[in-house]
């Protein structure tokens, strides 16, 4: 008995030993970093994007972490981006698998992944949300759209529930914003990221630009339409194969009294050149959230702000792209015929917009300063 019982105080010792050994390294781990900013579902590409912006200073922003969290029921390819990181080295960047069971009902209450939204939140200083597929539309009480093309519903059901916990919205106003806990965090979001964010509020949103926007049914109808109003590359779906550009590039209305004015320092009367690829937009704003810029026809909502939380931002178009910045980016086609090709970066120098798009991340950067 006396063995025993020195057995187990030994493995108990054991056991508190290692215990303390893994909280020591976490400890460690957390302070190898000042900063840490979270990324939300980033596919392999998205990855390679943000590692191109950290290492360039696009994104410039020192002793800061950048941790990519990937729903385990989200299509993004988990295992591929891993072993992209195994086989390079960026100390800076890694990613995190989140696991859950959300359905559409239990979005906008505490659920399976509460407890996870509050321990990535309070374990960071700011997060990012990214563009990607078509939303549920039966989320925003809309039915669905013969050309709604609804991809990956669990990504959707992850992001709407971690944005709609991190800022409220009209669904459920008994539930507490995470940001009540800390109202300088930073959120930004681009594209679908900005739509997650109106339908998390309690917005909702166009399914489809040309044909609810504009009254169009056909390709052709849109493509000879003012470039200015085209969010997407149509002529793609013309000719297929044929290395188009798969977004169009047009210029935005910035509204006075918002952070592209009293933040970046921009003026009101600028128009950004800026990269857009959706077919979705904005219809009714969510709550507490304010429209910084608007489509040059002012039809299409390009960005908005939170009246509450002053770090919190999105933006329709795409900041976030590599090639924008990349000089040896891939290149496309404007037309079929055409023999000569362009990459992003030759059309921002070419339209002057590259120092728009750098004050961009300038701006999001100092935030982490503050």
């Amino acid at each position: 008995m006396k063995k025993k019982a020195q057995s187990i105080i030994v493995l108990i010792f054991l056991l508190i030993f290692s215990a303390a050994a893994f909280n020591c390294k976490t400890e460690i781990a957390e302070l190898q970093y000042s900063k840490r900013i979270i990324i939300i579902n980033p596919s392999l590409g998205y990855t390679k994007s943000f590692i191109y912006l950290i290492e360039n200073k696009i994104i410039d922003i020192p002793d800061t972490e950048f941790v990519g969290i990937i729903y385990d029921k989200a299509n993004h390819q988990y295992e591929r981006t891993q072993e992209y990181l195994d086989e390079n080295n960026y100390p800076f960047y890694r990613i995190e698998k989140v696991t859950g069971n959300l359905k559409p009902e239990t979005l906008f209450q505490q659920n399976s992944c509460s407890e996870d939204f509050h321990r990535i939140f309070s374990g960071s200083d700011g997060i990012l949300f990214l563009g990607g597929p078509d939303v549920p539309s039966g989320i925003f009480g809309s039915k669905t759209n013969l050309l709604t093309n609804i991809t990956d519903p669990h990504r959707h059901y992850f992001e709407l529930s971690f944005l709609f916990h991190l800022l409220g919205g009209n669904q459920n106003e008994s539930l507490t914003p995470l940001l009540e806990e800390d109202k300088n965090y930073i959120v930004n979001a681009f594209c679908l990221g900005l739509q997650t964010m109106n339908i998390a509020t309690g917005g909702t949103l166009y399914q489809d630009i040309p044909s609810e926007v504009y009254g169009l049914k056909y390709v052709e109808d849109v493509l000879d339409m003012d470039k200015e109003n085209i969010h997407s590359g149509y002529k793609g779906r013309l000719y297929p194969g044929e290395g188009m550009n798969w977004c169009n590039f047009h210029r935005i209305k910035l509204i006075e009294d918002t952070f592209f004015v009293t933040e970046m320092d921009l003026n009101p009367g600028d128009l950004p050149y800026v990269l857009s690829a959706h077919h979705q937009a904005i219809k009714d704003v969510g709550k507490n959230l304010k429209i910084a810029a608007v489509s040059m026809d002012g039809k299409i909502i390009e960005a908005l702000e939170h009246t509450e939380y002053e770090n919190v931002f999105s933006v329709q178009f795409h900041p976030e792209f590599s090639d924008l910045y990349d000089p040896e980016g891939d290149k496309f086609k404007n037309d079929p015929d055409d023999t000569d090709e362009f990459t992003f970066n030759e059309l921002l120098i070419e339209n002057k917009a590259m120092e728009f798009h750098r004050k961009y991340w300038e701006y999001f950067s100092s935030l982490f300063a503050r």
